[in-house]
């Protein structure tokens, strides 16, 4: 039998079976917006790459363009605004997980996801595409997700954790302090509906 891995991409779905919610759209809407999304990461990706906001002034002056990922993009420009030499003083970094899941459909699951990092400030940014009720108990499943399973543990000297949501412009701060201690066993269940 071959061995299949699930993969993701953030750790959005795993939230999704935690918490118990499924989404309210349609096929074709979570489709279209994983597009956006998907087109979203890309351009931030190449304003990373060049450390200037130039590809996302090129992608929001295109003739042709997805609505949705204009939207996104005028939201971390506005964001960005807020900070001097923001591509100096912000890293985009990636991080990766692989549990491993015998004896389910899915043998392993694999998330790799990305991050920005204020180097100056010691913050933690997650950008987002839509708000987080439970922000402590997100970045608290995060950290112990990457304590067991990533190729790195998020980096010790965070002092604040943070959504940009690119849905709407706002950002969602909480303290290191104040993450939710999650224990590893509990998520076990999660962990394996996944990879069913």
């Amino acid at each position: 039998m071959s061995k299949k891995t699930k993969p993701m991409s953030s750790f959005y779905p795993f939230y999704q079976v935690y918490y118990g919610k499924e989404s309210r759209l349609s096929l074709k809407q979570r489709k279209n917006f994983g597009m956006a999304i998907s087109a979203t990461e890309n351009v931030i990706s190449q304003a990373f790459v060049s450390r200037s906001e130039t590809p996302i002034i090129n992608y929001l002056n295109k003739e042709y363009k997805y609505a949705l990922t204009a939207k996104f993009l005028e939201n971390f420009l506005t964001i960005s605004y807020t900070y001097e030499r923001f591509y100096q003083n912000f890293i985009r970094g990636q991080n990766k997980l692989v549990v491993e899941t015998p004896g389910c459909y899915y043998d392993k699951i694999s998330i790799r996801f990305h991050y920005l990092y204020d180097v100056g400030s010691d913050r933690f940014i997650i950008i987002s595409y839509g708000e987080s009720n439970n922000i402590g108990t997100d970045f608290g499943i995060m950290k112990v997700m990457c304590n067991f399973y990533a190729e790195k543990s998020l980096p010790s000297s965070t002092k604040s954790f943070e959504y940009w949501n690119l849905s709407d412009g706002s950002i969602q701060e909480i303290s290191a302090n104040n993450i939710k201690e999650v224990k590893i066993n509990s998520l076990q269940p999660v962990i394996y509906r996944l990879a069913s």
